[in-house]
């Protein structure tokens, strides 16, 4: 049990411990009190030092007074100060110069101490007389003074110079105006001589204004006549307006004099009240001692609650920085494979380069491009390419060294970045390893997928690290992989010099070859054909030929495989066809009927709707014109774009040959699907036929099966008597070849049929 005693310790602890805190509380907050006001009344006594300097300088502004020496505690307030009160102390600066440089130093000052603050809760008007409507009267004085001044120093003024007075003088009545309204904010008592100054001032300078004005008006209205000697006098303006800004000056010194004094009451009260407030804490001493023992529990259980929650702060950053590691593991590395990607692998070549050039020893870079790839995604699926990928990775992981960085930079390519001296031989080791292990099928849902890899690799030793050029460099690598493409797949190829020089020199040809299309340097060759029973001249083909301007002619196994590569086989078959029919109605003209012009399209154009259009911009021959279209465009897949092709072509009459027949893949239903007007049976097959039991059955089986679908049979390639005569009789109805005439231009071809009007060709002047 407590005692009385106790219990009543008890009661006066709880009762006192709320009043003690409030004591505590409101002490503080009177300190805080204290020191505002004490700061605000250091800016108030520099702002009235600057004040009276400025009143004075305006009424003798060529001797300035002694200097206003601001304290270090103002000058602390903002750096811009400094400069202020230099500009208030140059006696070279203008008048109005020095009061604005007054004024600024006052606004921020009364800013920066919060004295507009503390005037703004006791009265907004007053603030807004001292550093609201003040500040903008000075401006409005400060640009009309300088107006003046400016105008007082010519000899002589213009109507643009009378204008701008007028506009000047009007300014200046509203400044007038606008300093009436101020005297009349009276929120305590000012001294009287400083309103009594300010009305005298603005009522002279009205009347001075009013006078100048009228004399402006006439002047610019043209009642006088401007000569020399006439001038608009502006000085007594510019001493009114002086005087004015003196009048001004005083007033606000007297507001900002009256309302320092008022915050030196209220810091007295603030005194007083503060020690009462110590007085009574000095009173609850002992009090507060026992309640100490209370909110030192209170603190250690705070202090308990806080160190929890920097565990839990820490634990987060711990998850977020995890997250931070993984995010900047997934930006450096490919999401399917794990592999790193492009980024981290020229981050990582960069390291590399340092450390083999301090090591004196070399990089290599491997760049693998996967065969047959795309035919595994299209026919099974991305799934199925996914898996392929993921088992690439682990293949490439497995084949090289624990230190090589193995990226994945594309759909199916991959780079292997590898410390190296430069030698091949390791480096063979490891790439036919690698083309081995990826040559071998995998097994992914019931279907096995064949695939392979072709490899280039590139080196950098000795002085080719001193002026490193990583972009070359890999692509160096591209360039030995396109090799190794080229040359059969399966395969890999070390970079060199000669590698570069041929990429460029084929760059070079594929920019030239642009711009001899649009030049007009492709035109076509035309090579005769004949009935193979009589001799007789049933067409032409038209052979495209490149004139370089250079280079000389070029055939087309230079240009065709550069111009597929750029896209460009669709604009070289117009050209060479645009040119094919303006040369076949040149033909008509001079009395030489060609029978049928043949002419090349390339693989894709009819999967190409504007292959379409393009016919149906032109006056093309009917019956007389056919395409030749190698066999490997009428395979088994035949689609539904290129049967309403074909279906197209013959609505407007043209023919359609299946060119170079027996190197491809054309099925016999393929064949039934399409229904060619005539077979052109290749060169290699229709060659030896005169010489080789073989070939000569090879063709006798291909006659027979496009009789049995009526379909015509040209062979290509005839060389001699004996090879045409085979072919005859083997059943083919027409035959080409150099035994019969050479590919000519169509001037050429002009001569040659006029000397050839006899049914039979000789076969002195046109074998080979």
């Amino acid at each position: 049990m407590l005692s009385i005693q106790g219990k009543l310790t008890i009661i006066s602890v709880a009762l006192m411990t709320p009043l003690i805190a409030v004591s505590l509380f409101s002490e503080q907050l009177i300190r805080q009190q204290l020191s505002r006001i004490e700061f605000a009344l250091q800016g108030g006594d520099a702002i009235v030092d600057i004040w009276d300097y400025t009143i004075e300088t305006t009424l003798s502004p060529k001797e300035l007074p002694k200097p206003v020496n601001l304290s270090p505690s103002v000058l602390s307030m903002d750096g811009r100060l400094s400069g202020l009160q230099e500009k208030l102390h140059d006696p070279e600066l203008a008048t109005h110069k020095r009061i604005q440089a007054a004024h600024d130093a006052i606004l921020t000052i009364s800013g920066k101490s919060e004295l507009s603050n503390i005037l703004s809760s006791k009265s907004p008007e007053l603030a807004m007389v001292l550093f609201d409507r003040g500040a903008e009267l000075v401006f409005r004085l400060e640009r009309l003074a300088s107006i003046g001044i400016r105008l007082s120093k010519k000899n002589e003024l213009n109507q643009y110079d009378i204008m701008n007075v007028m506009v000047a003088g009007g300014q200046f009545k509203n400044v007038a105006d606008n300093v009436g309204r101020v005297t009349r904010i009276e929120p305590y008592v000012f001294p009287e001589t400083a309103r009594a100054l300010i009305s005298h001032v603005g009522a002279d300078y009205r009347k001075l204004n009013s006078k100048f004005q009228g004399q402006a008006a006439k002047i610019v209205m043209g009642a006088d006549k401007h000569r020399d000697g006439q001038m608009l006098v502006v000085e007594p303006l510019v001493e009114a307006e002086v005087a004015f800004e003196h009048g001004i000056n005083a007033y606000w010194r007297a507001v900002m004099t009256a309302s320092v004094d008022l915050i030196h009451q209220d810091r007295a009260e603030l005194t007083q009240l503060y020690f009462l407030v110590i007085g009574g804490l000095a009173v609850f001493t002992v009090i507060c001692a026992g309640a100490a023992i209370v909110l030192r529990r209170s603190i250690i259980l705070q202090t308990q609650e806080i160190e929890a929650a920097y565990r839990a702060t820490d634990q987060q950053n711990q998850e977020l920085e995890a997250l931070r590691r993984q995010a900047e593991h997934e930006s450096h590395h490919d999401a399917l494979t794990g592999l790193a990607n492009r980024r981290y692998l020229e981050r990582e070549l960069d390291i590399r380069v340092r450390n083999a050039r301090q090591a004196a020893g070399g990089i290599a870079v491997l760049h693998i491009d996967l065969d047959r790839f795309k035919m595994i995604n299209d026919t099974l699926g991305h799934a199925a390419g996914d898996f392929v990928l993921e088992h690439v990775a682990d293949v490439l992981h497995r084949e090289t060294r624990s230190d090589d960085v193995v990226a994945r930079i594309g759909g199916d390519e991959f780079l292997i970045l590898s410390y190296s001296k430069g030698e091949h031989e390791p480096l063979s080791r490891m790439v036919n390893r690698i083309i081995e292990s990826l040559s071998k099928p995998v097994e992914f849902d019931g279907n096995l997928c064949q695939f392979g890899a072709s490899i280039g690799v590139n080196t950098a030793t000795g002085k080719e690290l001193e002026d490193f050029d990583s972009g070359r460099f890999l692509s160096n690598a591209d360039i030995a992989l396109y090799s190794a493409k080229e040359g059969g797949r399966g395969r890999y190829v070390f970079f060199n010099k000669a590698l570069r020089a041929e990429t460029e020199a084929s760059k070079s040809l594929s920019d030239e070859l642009i711009l001899g299309l649009e030049n007009g340097e492709f035109y076509p060759v035309y090579q005769p054909q004949v009935d193979a029973q009589t001799g007789e001249w049933i067409g032409v083909e038209a052979l495209a030929r490149w004139e370089h301007p250079e280079k000389g002619g070029l055939s087309p196994s230079v240009f065709i495989p550069i111009a597929r590569r750029l896209g460009m086989l669709a604009r070289l078959d117009e050209a060479i066809m645009e040119q094919g029919l303006k040369d076949l109605t040149h033909w008509d003209a001079v009395g030489i009927h060609v029978p049928k012009l043949s002419l090349n399209l390339s693989e894709h154009r009819l999967a190409d709707p504007a292959f379409l259009d393009w016919l149906e911009t032109h006056d093309l021959p009917v019956g007389r014109l056919s395409f030749e279209v190698l066999e490997t465009v009428f395979s088994d897949d035949f689609d539904d774009v290129r049967r309403f092709a074909v279906d197209r072509l013959q609505e407007l009459n043209i023919a359609l040959e299946m060119d170079d027949f027996g190197t491809g893949h054309a099925s016999l239903a393929g064949l039934l699907s399409f229904s060619p007007q005539r077979l052109k049976i290749a060169r290699e097959l229709a060659g030896p036929v005169d010489t080789s039991e073989r070939h000569a059955r090879l063709v006798s089986g291909t006659v027979d099966v496009a009789a049995a679908l009526e379909i015509e049979v040209l062979a290509e390639g005839v060389e001699r008597k004996e090879q045409a005569d085979v072919l005859r009789d083997l059943g083919c109805q027409s035959l080409q070849g150099f035994y019969f005439a050479r590919p000519m231009p169509a001037n050429e071809l002009v001569k040659w049929w006029r000397g050839n009007m006899v049914a039979k060709p000789s076969r002195s002047s046109h074998a080979v």
